[in-house]
C-alpha cells in the first residue's frame, strides 16, 4: 500500500454548491514587492502605470475603459502592486456589489487593472501574503468585452485565480472587499510564458451535466450501495475511490468483477492507515489481492466519493464521467439505517476535473507499479464550467519530514478553506436557511448564522441536528470557559484557531438566541453502536441552491 501526500492538497473534506438547474453549485507578508512600471511603458516612479504610461500594445487610454470600473492602471506580467482599497487615491470605484460568478455581497470598494495578452497562456493573479481572517479582498477576472464590467466576470479566486489568457485579448483584473471590507494589499500578476495551444482550451461538454440524489435509509435494494454497485459493473475504464468506511461487500464483489474485465482501479481508505501494518484479511488486502492499487493518508481521510470513468488519463473524460460523493459510507448502515444523502453527478466537467485533482499522490515505494495519471493544469481546472467545490486539502502544503518522512503541515490557522466559503455561502441568503449537519461545533458557521438571523430577523433558519449534539446549560458554560481560558492562554494564530476547534455544542447557542433547532433523537444515551443517526451534512439556502 502506499502512502498518498497530495501537492498542497489532503484529502478530508468538500463543499458543492447545486443550483436550480441541477448541479453548478502564502508568500511572506511582510515581503516587499518589485516595482511597477506598465507593459511597455515608461515607469513615472510611482508603481502605477497611469493614462501617460499606457502601453504600446494597448492603445486605448485608461479613462476609456470605463464601464462599472475605471482601471487604475496597466499591469504587465511579473509586476507586483501594493496599495489600500480604502484610499481613494488607490484609484478605487464603488459600483461592483455582486459577480455573476460569486456568490455573496462585495459591497467593499474595488480596485480595477487592465491587462491585455502578449500569448495564449496559462496567468496567475494572485494576492501577496494574504490574511483572509483579518481583510478579506477577493479576486475577479473579467473578459469579453471591451469595458470593465461585472457581467463580464469569468473567474473568482479567494487568493488567487488562475486562467487561460487569449493573446491579444484585454482583460480587467479586479480586488474587491467581500462585504465592505477594504484595507492594504498587494497582488502580483505572473505569466508562465508556455503558449497554450487554442485546440489545447477546454471544450464543451457533449450533453447537458445530469444530477441523481439517493438519500437514506432506504431498503438496500434501492439505497446508494446498490445504486453505485450498478455504476460501478457499468465502468469501462477507471475507477478511483476514497471512502472512510468501506465494508460492504456487494460493492467489494463489483470492484473485482470490474477489476477482473481489466477496468484500472485505485482505493484511498481511512482504514489503510491501520491496514499497511497488518494487510491479511482487512479490506485493503481483498483489495490488493484483486489488483487494486490502494493508498493511504496519514491523517483522517473523511472523503466519501468515487469517480468512474472520469478524467484520470483524459482530460475530456470529465464530460462524460460519474461522481459518486455525499455523506454516506460504503457501509450497510449508511444504506439502511442513518439519515444520509448521496450526490451521483454525471458529465459535470468542474466537479470531476476538481476531485480528479484531489486524486495525486507522491510515490514513495518504487516497485509498486504507477497507474498512468495525465497531469491536471490549473487552467483546465479553473475554466471548467460546472458546480463550485472546495477542499480542506487547501489548507496543507507538502513537506518532508525528518522523523515521519513525506507528510504535509498547515498553510497558517486551519479552517477557512472550507469554513470561509461555507459561512460566505449561509450570510447571502435573502429568505430562507435550512441546516441538517450531524454536528455543529464550527464557531465561524455558527457565528454566519447568527449574522444572518441578526441582519434579516424575518429569515426562515431551521437548524437540525443529530441527537448526540444536545447539550445542557451547565455542560455548554463548562465547554464556554474552557474556550475562554484556552483563548487567553494563546499566543499565536494557530494556538487561536486551535481553540476555535474545541468542540462547543453551538445548537444550544443558538437556541438561546432565539434560532429553531431541532434534534434527532432516538435514545437517551448516544453510542455509535445504536444510533441511528442524522448524518447529513447540507443547507438550503433560499430553496434553490444547496451546499453539501
Amino acid at each position: 500500500m502506499k502512502l498518498i501526500v497530495l501537492p498542497g492538497r489532503l484529502l478530508l473534506a468538500f463543499l458543492i454548491a447545486f443550483s436550480t438547474m441541477g448541479v453548478s453549485e502564502c508568500s511572506d507578508e511582510n515581503s516587499q514587492p518589485d516595482s511597477f512600471d506598465g507593459v511597455g511603458g515608461e515607469d513615472d516612479g510611482d508603481n502605477w502605470a497611469s493614462s501617460g504610461d499606457v502601453p504600446s500594445n494597448a492603445e486605448v487610454p485608461l479613462e476609456q475603459l470605463a464601464g462599472d470600473c475605471l482601471p487604475a492602471a496597466y499591469l504587465s506580467c511579473g509586476s507586483a502592486v501594493t496599495a489600500n482599497s480604502a484610499d481613494p487615491n488607490s484609484g478605487h470605484t464603488s459600483v461592483i456589489d455582486f459577480y455573476p460568478v460569486a456568490v455573496g455581497n462585495y459591497s467593499g470598494p474595488e480596485v480595477a487593472y487592465a491587462w491585455r495578452a502578449q500569448t495564449t497562456e496559462e496567468v496567475t493573479w494572485s494576492l501577496v501574503g494574504a490574511v483572509p481572517t483579518e481583510l478579506n479582498h477577493d479576486l475577479f477576472v473579467l473578459h469579453g468585452e471591451a469595458t470593465c464590467k461585472a457581467d463580464s466576470a469569468v473567474a473568482r479566486g479567494f487568493n488567487s485565480v488562475r486562467f487561460d489568457a487569449i493573446a491579444g485579448d484585454l482583460y480587467f483584473l479586479v480586488v474587491d472587499g467581500y462585504d465592505g471590507d477594504a484595507g492594504q494589499y498587494t497582488v502580483e500578476l505572473e505569466c508562465t510564458g508556455n503558449p497554450v495551444s487554442p485546440g489545447s482550451q477546454p471544450s464543451a461538454p457533449a450533453s447537458e451535466p445530469s444530477t441523481e440524489v439517493i438519500f437514506s435509509p432506504q431498503p438496500y435494494e434501492t439505497s446508494h450501495l446498490a445504486r453505485t454497485a450498478e455504476l460501478i459493473e457499468a465502468a469501462e475504464h477507471s475507477i478511483d475511490l476514497a471512502m472512510y468506511s468501506f465494508r460492504d461487500n456487494q460493492l467489494l464483489e463489483a470492484l473485482e468483477s470490474a477489476a477482473d474485465r481489466g477496468v484500472s482501479i485505485r482505493a484511498l481508505l481511512e482504514s489503510a492507515r491501520n491496514d499497511r501494518n497488518d494487510p491479511d484479511g482487512g479490506r485493503s488486502g481483498q483489495l490488493e489481492d484483486m489488483g487494486i492499487e490502494v493508498r493511504w493518508v496519514n491523517r483522517i481521510m473523511h472523503h466519501k466519493f468515487a469517480i468512474i470513468d472520469g478524467p484520470r488519463s483524459q482530460v475530456d473524460a470529465a464530460d462524460t464521467g460519474v461522481l459518486v460523493s455525499g455523506s454516506g459510507n460504503w457501509s450497510l448502515s449508511a444504506g439502511t439505517r442513518f439519515d444520509e444523502n448521496t450526490v451521483i453527478s454525471t458529465g459535470d466537467r468542474a466537479l470531476n476535473l476538481k476531485f480528479q485533482n484531489q486524486y495525486r499522490a507522491f510515490d514513495w515505494n518504487e516497485a509498486i507499479p504507477a497507474v498512468p495519471v495525465t497531469e491536471l493544469s490549473s487552467a483546465e481546472i479553473d475554466s471548467a464550467s460546472g458546480a463550485d467545490t472546495v477542499f480542506t486539502s487547501d489548507n496543507f502544503h507538502p513537506t518532508t519530514s525528518a522523523t515521519h518522512g513525506p507528510t504535509f503541515t498547515t498553510n497558517g490557522p486551519e479552517g477557512d478553506a472550507i469554513r470561509g466559503p461555507l459561512a460566505v455561502f449561509i450570510e447571502s441568503a435573502q429568505d430562507s436557511i435550512w441546516v441538517a449537519s450531524g454536528h455543529l461545533r464550527s464557531r465561524q458557521i455558527t457565528d454566519a448564522i447568527l449574522r444572518a438571523w441578526e441582519a434579516n430577523p424575518q429569515l426562515d433558519i431551521r437548524v437540525y441536528l443529530d441527537g448526540q449534539e444536545y447539550t445542557g446549560a451547565g455542560y455548554y458554560q463548562d465547554e464556554v470557559e474552557t474556550y475562554d481560558g484556552c483563548v487567553v492562554d494563546a499566543n499565536t494564530d494557530n494556538q487561536r484557531q486551535r481553540c476555535e476547534n474545541r468542540g462547543v455544542h453551538f445548537g444550544y447557542l443558538l437556541h438561546n438566541r432565539g434560532v429553531p433547532v431541532r434534534y434527532k433523537y432516538y435514545s437517551y444515551r448516544w453510542h455509535y453502536s445504536y444510533a441511528v443517526q442524522m448524518h447529513h451534512k447540507y443547507v438550503i439556502i433560499d430553496g434553490n441552491e444547496v451546499a453539501t
